[in-house]
């Protein structure tokens, strides 16, 4: 790569993350009298962090093809409280945000390269999303509340008033951005014989279409997305204390362009003895949109960011600030192209009904509190996307499957690439049930153990700062304009923790507490799919779930590696029917996050050390800490190892799409469950033990 192309990759080994951050914090509170307080608060908060890509047992990933991220924060607020002392109080806070983010790549510009390599890839050059990539965001808020009290009444009266004036520099793949099919197609850029260099699988680039020609990175200017966003909200609520073991609160919100939001809720003591609780409320809740949703209307607009897109078609080109155009209007020129990004006019902000009921029993013995609790989200509004600019299936597979196949090079509007449009959709669940026995601490000891289980559905998850990337990265059977419902990421399935600490106070002055912490839960969502070419061809991240064959009629194999067909499907029948979730689908496509990872244990220990003098009537503590992460593996190497499924964003792609359309054919690698999971060695849920030791100075 240096002596062929001038650019320097980077490791692959041993890459070091780092995150650095500078902070101070300045508070005054001023006492005007008795009844009114001001607290002055400035918060200053600057971080670099420095994330090389790194590699793992799939894929080899050189390190300057990382990113650079510099932030930097500022939050001052103005608080006023004011009572009369007996029923009336006013809570005023006014705070001014500004954020300044300016996410750039690792090492010199270069062309972002995907190679797919086997069941692994290998990737370098510029980070695709980072090339022009800047967030300056300035917030205003107001917030009032006004608290009355009068009977058994405890009123608020309240309003929220928020302003975001934002500017966003976006365009991504300004360097160029190619996938290539092998290891061996690339090589053809090293025998220097254009005549012999091979033709990338896919081939993206975006540029200015406002700013002078060659401009780069962040120095483009007007393409930027520049916009200001309001929000006001109205609320009232109402504590109203029935009798004095019943508690029913209420209320309404209402925000701009007409959100409401009544809620209620209510806190029962059955018995007046506080030994057992009954809590619950239902209402809606309406969420903010994340800014760089409406903010991409801003940048893909259809004049400000021009952009190309080449399938088998575009050889490779070194030179990231001379990449081919292929026929799209030229930087600079002021002409239409690129990506279009609308919101339907009646877009709603994202809401959903909230209900909730919960329990809490005191029993006698040893004071155990046992909890039931049980939440149900129903989606009201949440988000929906489609490209518009996507012709309707040209034809269906020739197989068993028989899904639809698309042309996504032949756009309805040859002008612009993809044009998404965001609307609403009302389809969507999730429920989370929670049991567990605590332990209040007593004599020195205290503890809890709980049982969790969540669930949801949804369509799309809202993941993502790009629209596109929402549309793009649904996973689906029959393509992203027709996404279903299917099942959550963010469902975590059976979840089990418990913790428990034991006090030794040794005397007045010196204390020893040690603390036990478990957790035990399910793997994350899987969705099993294709890798290699696109079998639905409806946009380059195909995302297709797998069609689980019932014998080797139903999958066209081909001889590919050394491999026979018979062979290969020898493989994957065996591997099907080892899997619990695959073997029950035969003749079925896998479902969205279908089948989950394996399950994971780990045990982390907390040692605290306090030594106390009382000078000068205040207790002067020093307090030193242990923590060691995953202690079991410190006790035996092939103690809490933490496995993981090897998965892009969930995606596990089974079999190879060795030739896409009608009549596809597939490859099965027969080694493929040796890769299928991995044991993490990286932060604190390594399978490695970690120890951390704490000095803490503490004064009251």
């Amino acid at each position: 790569m240096i002596s062929q192309f001038g650019y320097n990759p980077g490791g692959y080994e041993n890459t070091v993350t780092e995150l650095n951050s500078e902070k101070f914090t300045i508070k005054l509170d001023y006492n005007i009298d008795d009844k009114n307080t001001i607290t002055a608060k400035h918060n200053y908060v600057k971080g670099e962090s420095i994330s090389p890509n790194q590699s793992g047992s799939r894929s080899i990933n050189f390190a300057n093809a990382g990113i650079f991220f510099p932030s930097e924060t500022n939050f001052t607020t103005l608080e006023w409280n004011t009572t009369n002392g007996r029923n009336l109080s006013n809570n005023l806070i006014v705070s001014y945000t500004s954020v300044n983010d300016n996410r750039d790549p690792l090492g010199n510009p270069f062309p972002r390269v995907s190679i797919d390599d086997g069941d692994g890839s290998i990737t370098f050059g510029s980070e695709a999303f980072s090339t022009a990539n800047i967030l300056e965001q300035k917030i205003f808020t107001v917030t009032n509340n006004f608290e009355v009290s009068k009977g058994a009444h405890n009123m608020t009266f309240g309003g929220n008033f928020e302003n975001y004036d934002i500017r966003n520099v976006f365009v991504r793949q300004n360097y160029g951005q190619y996938q290539f099919d092998s290891l061996a197609d690339f090589n053809t850029y090293f025998d220097n014989d254009p005549s012999n260099d091979a033709l990338a699988d896919s081939y993206f680039h975006s540029y200015s279409l406002l700013d002078p020609a060659g401009t780069t990175g962040d120095d483009i200017q007007n393409a930027a997305a520049a916009f200001n966003y309001s929000q006001l909200g109205l609320y009232a609520q109402d504590q109203w204390s029935i009798t004095d073991n019943f508690k029913f609160t209420y209320g309404k919100a209402i925000k701009s362009q007409i959100h409401v939001s009544p809620r209620a809720g209510f806190n029962w003591d059955v018995n007046g003895d506080r030994k057992t609780q009954i809590r619950g409320g239902l209402g809606i809740f309406t969420s903010r949109i994340p800014l760089v949703w409406p903010g991409g209307t801003y940048n893909n607009n259809g004049i400000a960011v021009g952009g190309t897109a080449a399938f088998g078609s575009q050889t490779f080109v070194a030179d990231p600030f001379n990449q081919p155009l292929n026929g799209a209007p030229a930087p600079g020129s002021g002409a239409n192209g690129g990506q279009i990004d609308i919101f339907a006019p009646d877009f709603k902000l994202p809401q959903v009904m909230k209900y909730n009921i919960g329990i809490d029993q005191k029993t006698d013995i040893w004071g155990l509190i046992v909890s039931a609790d049980f939440l149900y989200n129903s989606t009201i509004n949440n988000v929906f996307y489609q490209n518009l600019n996507l012709k309707d299936p040209t034809a269906s597979l020739n197989n068993e499957d028989g899904r639809p196949f698309y042309d996504r090079g032949d756009e309805i509007d040859p002008t612009y690439t993809r044009i998404i449009l965001g609307t609403n959709t009302n389809e969507g669940w999730s429920y989370n049930g929670t049991f567990s026995i605590s332990k209040p601490f007593e004599n020195g000891f205290g503890g809890q153990v709980s049982y969790s289980y969540g669930q949801g559905k949804s369509i799309f998850e809202g993941t993502s700062s790009q629209n596109s990337s929402q549309w793009r990265n649904v996973v689906t059977v029959n393509g992203k304009n027709t996404a279903g419902i299917g099942n959550s990421q963010f469902a975590f399935g059976h979840r089990i923790s418990a913790n428990a600490s034991y006090e030794i106070k040794w005397n007045e002055n010196i204390k020893t507490t040690f603390g036990m912490f478990y957790n035990g839960q399910q793997g994350n969502g899987i969705n099993y799919t294709y890798q290699g070419r696109d079998i639905l061809n409806d946009d380059s991240n195909d995302n297709a779930l797998f069609y689980i064959p019932r014998d080797q009629s139903e999958i066209n194999l081909v001889d590919n590696n050394g491999f026979t067909a018979a062979e290969q499907w020898a493989a994957l029948d065996a591997y099907i029917e080892s899997n619990d979730y695959l073997s029950e689908r035969r003749g079925k496509y896998a479902e969205r996050n279908g089948d989950r990872g394996p399950w994971n244990h780990i045990v982390d220990l907390k040692v605290l050390q306090d030594f106390s003098l009382n000078l000068n009537d205040k207790k002067h503590t020093f307090q030193v800490s242990l923590d060691v992460f995953n202690f079991f593996n410190l006790l035996n190497k092939d103690w809490g190892k933490q496995e993981f499924v090897n998965s892009s964003f969930g995606n596990v792609g089974v079999v190879t799409v060795e030739r896409n359309g009608v009549d596809p054919e597939f490859s099965f690698n027969p080694n493929f469950s040796e890769t299928f999971t991995s044991f993490d060695d990286a932060g604190t849920r390594s399978s490695r033990w970690q120890m951390q030791v704490g000095l803490r100075y503490i004064f009251n």
